[in-house]
């Protein structure tokens, strides 16, 4: 049945981005065995090191490694960004605010915790960003003609960003990477056919990670900038101001569209306090999130956030949109694979075991062997009769007295055989012992009862005889060449007595038939000395040589044992790595089934057959083995066609959870307990005193299981009861045996809910801005003017006014005033004769003195308020009357403008062109005037 999932393109911004969007494509490859094509990735980073990242996938049993392919990886890094700005900086990288000029680095190994730094290296590289987006987009849009695959029907692609908003290049480049993907997938000027989804990670997780030090230094600052831009053009409408992104020399973008249709902020705990402390926690959990988003949702062709979105307009406080987005997930793990693994494993050990057990009686061995081959020499004479017989094959004939020496010479040649022949000998006899050898070898290594050290102790035996023959070889060898001059002496004496004595044969007949007696005799015994030392040597030649062949072979035999032994040793800490999981880390996320397995397999060692796994060999012989790497993976690949290593590699989540089910010992309630508290969305909201917040967001469970309707979380009724009875739940096919992912999503609210935000990073921002010494945390100084200059807040309601309130009571009670030109505010709370009583607000522009005095109002406004009340409660009346004059039109226009205001152009100046700002600020002020300030003196007088 063909695999259904909707177009989706996931893009990883900086490390973080990288690092959620790898483990993502993992979770594909270990799913499908491959990329559907309907599935795409693309990193973009300014640290070439973010793409050496690479990943270990369990693909079919084959583990790979994962990483972004070239084409997959997008470089925004600028060897010298000074020289570029210094270019670029009145046309492409106006937008720099001026504290962060000096900060700027070069953008090859990172943004260095500063976003305009990180926003720099998206902008000279936008036209290559902008290409990768449109080549990524078209390859998921390739028409898909496959019995494997199928698209969702009726629904529209999706572009997932995966980026921090707490350091420098995610953070710098995600609002211009989103405008760039909405150009690039078709979607400026009202294309609707594709959404873009951003998944943003708040600063707790980082600071967790390092609570101090410089890395850390700019996260909270960086996330407040972040959210208050994001906040900004997230609430942009067809009535708002547009807003210029210049991308390239070519491609200037004026727009007031959204950047994305849906935001995810994602902190580090969750309302169970389940808190993470490291980025790669997250970047797991959000991958699983990213891979089921491209599932099929019912139907109708919806996405997980559908339901979000749709509640958008019902979850308004006051003027403040909702499009903050929350979620959490867990998963309920059981990998037979893993457990697979581990049982192959120690069924080698097993193996290695039966291999190495000692079981026989080597000297039996020995000396069968030593037997069949008749090479004895202690209390038997096997070998020295195998070479040669040492009697004499016939007698001498009677000796010629004349002629007795060649006589006694002839005889030697008869009976006494040559070197020649003992040396042909010597070789027959050692090639048959060794031929024996070779066979008795590959006879008992092969055996399946004690193969190694049977044979290797057999060996030992045999050279240890062998030694103590060679020894009486070489003992009774000194013994003949010791009783070799005696007898040749005697031979002497004996011939000359029969040569003295054969001129009186005839006297003396019966003597000299006696000295010839002798005279045969001796000879006979020389000649068998002869041949006895020729057997000897023989011998002693074939036992040195058969010793050296032994030691070969023990060594060799040794070795094997060394590498068995090795490959046992080193699978003690493999296996003890993956039963204590001390190679991986454990997701907090993760509710793994598997750990009873694998702490507490038994091998069934019944199974393990030695000869079975001699033929698996390609040589089909242990004898062979001479390589610690190559017999550990013959060994595993063995293993692994074990029936109970099959067993558990077949083994799914909904096999262990039937089985828990069926158990009925409460365990199976407790990993859904356990579950569903872990997925709690991870966001911790303060309604800041707003009621409604919370009241209509909507609540979505997904249920990604194995095979849909299978699954014990379906199937049984234990789930769904520990839920709230009005919660929605989903259950998506995923395809992944492994694991059932829960999956919560909850949304939309307005960011100042986010407490992370407001109550952890509102504070240290606002230090920021007030420092000139610091970074700005905005993307855009043109972006912050803007927001100023539209009061706008994280907020809702009356703060959104309070620049302009100071502003506008400003005029009306005389603590701003334009004096040569240029603007000014005055401390009131030192006399107004002192010298630094006025501050200069340094422009003589209406528009940009209101900006600089708006910065200022964090530390002004206290000031102000004590002055206005003094002020206002001192003389009501003519507070009063100060309104009343501001509210009274003169001549069809407000006496605001013209008397009080004191702007540095007229009525009609301001309409023409450069001066577009100023008239909004003006219609602001006068419409701040006319709604709120009677309102505002009042509240004054009633304090």
């Amino acid at each position: 049945m063909a695999t259904t999932l909707r177009r989706s393109l996931y893009v990883g911004l900086g490390g973080t981005g990288i690092n959620a969007i790898l483990h993502t494509k993992k979770m594909f490859l270990e799913t499908y065995g491959e990329i559907p094509p309907m599935i795409g990735f693309l990193g973009i980073d300014t640290d070439k090191q973010a793409f050496e990242k690479k990943l270990d996938a369990n693909i079919n049993g084959e583990i790979v490694k994962v990483e972004l392919e070239q084409y997959e990886r997008g470089r925004i890094s600028v060897a010298d960004p000074s020289k570029v700005y210094e270019r670029e900086k009145n046309d492409l990288l106006d937008w720099v605010p001026e504290k962060n000029v000096g900060y700027m680095r070069s953008l090859e190994n990172g943004a260095g915790q500063i976003r305009s730094n990180g926003r720099i290296g998206l902008i000279i590289n936008a036209d290559i960003i902008k290409t990768a987006i449109q080549n990524r987009i078209h390859d998921i849009r390739q028409d898909i003609r496959s019995d494997k695959y199928n698209v969702v029907a009726n629904s529209k692609d999706e572009i997932h960003m995966i980026f921090s908003i707490c350091g420098g290049t995610g953070a710098g480049s995600f609002i211009d990477t989103a405008y760039l993907a909405k150009q690039a997938a078709g979607l400026i000027d009202g294309n609707n056919s594709a959404k873009i989804i951003g998944y943003a990670l708040l600063p707790e997780v980082f600071k967790a990670m390092q609570p101090t030090g410089p890395a850390m230094k700019n996260v909270k600052v960086n996330a407040y900038g972040s959210v208050l831009d994001l906040d900004y053009l997230m609430h942009l409408d067809n009535a708002s101001n547009k807003v210029n992104f210049k991308f390239s020399k070519t491609n200037k973008l004026l727009t007031n569209e959204t950047p994305f249709s849906s935001v995810v902020l994602v902190d580090n705990k969750n309302s169970n306090r389940i808190t993470y402390t490291h980025v790669d926690n997250l970047t797991e959990m959000l991958s699983v999130t990213l891979f089921l988003s491209a599932g099929e949702f019912g139907n109708s062709g919806a996405s997980v956030l559908d339901n979000i979105e749709s509640a958008k307009d019902v979850t308004k406080v006051k003027n403040k949109k909702s499009w903050v987005t929350y979620l959490g997930a867990s998963e309920i793990i059981f990998k037979g694979g893993e457990i697979a693994d581990v049982y192959s494993k120690r069924a080698v050990k097993s193996l290695i075991q039966k291999i190495l057990s000692n079981n026989k009686d080597a000297a039996d061995l020995a000396n069968t062997w030593i037997n069949q081959v008749k090479i004895r020499e202690h209390q038997a004479d096997d070998l020295i009769n195998l070479i040669a017989s040492n009697r004499l094959k016939s007698e001498m004939e009677d000796v010629d007295p004349e002629n007795v020496t060649q006589d006694i010479q002839n005889f030697y040649n008869l009976i006494v055989e040559s070197d020649e022949v003992f040396t042909n000998k010597e070789k027959t006899i050692l090639a048959n012992v060794m031929t024996e050898l070779e066979k008795f070898i590959q006879s008992h290594i092969n055996e399946p009862n004690s193969p190694i050290i049977s044979t290797l102790n057999a060996l030992k035996n045999i050279a240890e005889q062998v030694k103590v023959f060679r020894a009486e070889m070489i003992n009774e060898e000194e013994q003949l060449n010791k009783s070799f001059p005696t007898k040749e002496s005697q031979l002497t004496t004996a011939i000359k007595e029969l040569k003295k004595y054969n001129s009186k044969w005839m006297k003396f007949g019966g003597k000299k038939s006696e000295l010839q007696s002798d005279v045969k005799d001796m000879v006979h015994q020389i000649a068998i000395t002869k041949i006895d030392l020729k057997r000897h040597i023989v011998a002693k030649n074939i036992y040195d040589s058969l010793l050296a062949q032994l030691q070969k072979e023990i060594d060799k035999i040794a070795e094997i044992e060394i590498v068995l032994r090795n490959v046992d040793g080193a699978l003690d800490i493999v296996i003890a790595n993956l039963q204590n999981y001390t190679n991986k880390k454990v997701n907090l996320f993760d509710i793994d089934l598997g750990l009873e397995f694998i702490t507490s397999l038994n091998v069934k060692t019944d199974e393990i057959i030695v000869s079975d796994f001699i033929n698996s060999l390609p040589s089909r012989n242990l004898y062979n083995i001479n390589n610690q790497d190559a017999i550990a993976v013959q060994m595993e690949n063995y293993t692994r066609t074990l029936p109970q290593t099959r067993a558990y590699e077949d083994m799914t989540i909904d096999d262990r959870l039937r089985e828990l089910f069926d158990k009925q010992d409460g365990s199976f309630d407790k990993i859904l307990e356990d579950a569903i508290a872990k997925a709690n969305p991870l966001i911790d909201i303060d309604k800041q005193g707003f009621l409604e917040v919370n009241d209509s967001i909507a609540k979505q469970f997904y249920v990604g299981v194995y095979r849909a309707g299978i699954s014990p979380i379906q199937t049984t009724p234990n789930f769904r009861g520990k839920l709230n009875a009005t919660e929605r739940v989903d259950y998506i096919p995923t395809g992944m045996k492994d694991r059932v992912v829960l999956y919560r999503l909850e949304g939309p609210m307005p960011a100042f809910a986010v407490s992370t935000i407001v109550n952890s990073c509102e504070t240290e921002y606002n230090m920021y801005m007030d420092d000139p010494q610091k970074i700005c945390p905005n993307i855009d100084k043109n972006l912050l003017n803007a927001m100023i200059m539209d009061e706008h807040s994280l907020m809702p309601g009356d703060e959104l006014n309070i620049g302009m309130k100071y502003w506008a009571l400003g005029w009306i009670f005389g603590y701003l005033r334009r004096k040569t030109g240029n603007y000014y505010y005055r401390r009131t709370d030192v006399d107004e004769k002192r010298g630094d009583a006025w501050v200069s607000l340094q422009t003589k522009r209406r528009d940009e003195a209101y900006i600089e005095f708006r910065k200022q109002i964090g530390k002004l406004q206290y000031m102000y308020d004590a002055y206005l009340q003094k002020t206002i409660r001192d003389n009501t009346a003519d507070a009063r009357n100060k309104v009343a004059d501001a509210q009274s039109p003169v001549d069809g226009r407000a006496k605001y403008f013209n008397e009080i205001a004191d702007c540095e152009v007229n009525r009609t100046t301001i309409e023409g062109p450069g001066y577009r700002d100023i008239k909004n600020l003006i219609a602001q002020e006068e419409g701040y005037v006319f709604d709120n300030l009677l309102n505002t003196i009042e509240s004054y007088i009633n304090k």
